[in-house]
């Protein structure tokens, strides 16, 4: 009987831990989606700085621009997938989680 009791105490504290996790994840998860939300609208304002002031740009200036303009996109294409990602592991670490406390009822 006492076996029993310590069984269904432990049980249910870790599906009640596993509980607590999962907002915690999604909290993350929101958070990394919103970043990525201010991640493009900086990209669509930089985009429109550029196409209204950069035409005119000549020699020198016109190099380095073009070499951090470069160096912007592809640091804003490695951002993009790093948190493409980091929420395919939140949301996999969710489901897993979910499968946990499940498999405790």
């Amino acid at each position: 009987m006492k076996i029993k009791l310590v069984d269904e105490v432990e049980r249910v504290a870790k599906r009640k831990l596993y509980q607590v996790k999962i907002p915690i994840l999604e909290g993350y998860r929101s958070n990394v989606k919103q970043a990525k939300e201010d991640l493009e609208i900086g990209k669509r304002m930089y985009r429109n700085a550029h196409s209204t002031f950069v035409t005119p740009w000549e020699g020198d200036a016109r190099v380095d621009y073009d070499t951090i303009a470069n160096e912007l996109i592809s640091l804003e294409r490695n951002i993009y997938y790093l948190g493409e990602e980091l929420l395919a592991e939140v949301n996999k670490e969710i489901r897993k989680l979910q499968g946990k406390v499940d498999e405790l009822r």
